[in-house]
C-alpha cells in the first residue's frame, strides 16, 4: 500500500473561524461534580414524580371539565374587553370632535 498526502488550499478567512470557535468553546465551563449529582437528583425526582402521578379518569373528567369552564370564561372576558375597547374608542373620537367644535 502507498499513502498519500492530500494538499488542500484554505482561504485566511476559514482559518480564522476555528480559533474562534476554540475561543468560544475554551470559554465554557462544564459543571462541577456536585452540579451534576445535583442535576441526577432532580431527573430521578422528576422519574419519580411522574410514576406516583396517575390521574383516574375521573379526576381526568373533573379537569377536563374545569378546562373547558375556564376557557368559556377566558373567551368571554376577551369579548367583553374588545367591546369595552371599541366603546372607549368610540367615547375618545367624540371628545376630539367636541373639542373641535367650539
Amino acid at each position: 500500500m502507498e499513502n498519500r498526502v492530500l494538499s488542500v488550499t484554505v482561504p485566511k478567512e476559514e482559518v480564522k473561524k476555528p480559533m474562534v470557535k476554540s475561543i468560544e468553546i475554551s470559554v465554557l465551563k462544564l459543571p462541577g461534580p456536585a452540579a451534576l449529582s445535583q442535576m441526577k437528583l432532580e431527573v430521578e425526582s422528576l422519574s419519580r414524580d411522574c410514576r406516583d402521578s396517575h390521574f383516574s379518569f375521573d379526576s381526568v373528567q373533573k379537569f377536563h371539565k374545569e378546562n373547558e369552564q375556564l376557557t368559556e370564561r377566558l373567551l368571554a372576558m376577551e369579548e367583553k374587553t374588545k367591546l369595552l375597547k371599541e366603546a372607549l374608542a368610540n367615547q375618545n373620537s367624540e371628545f376630539q370632535i367636541s373639542r373641535i367644535i367650539p
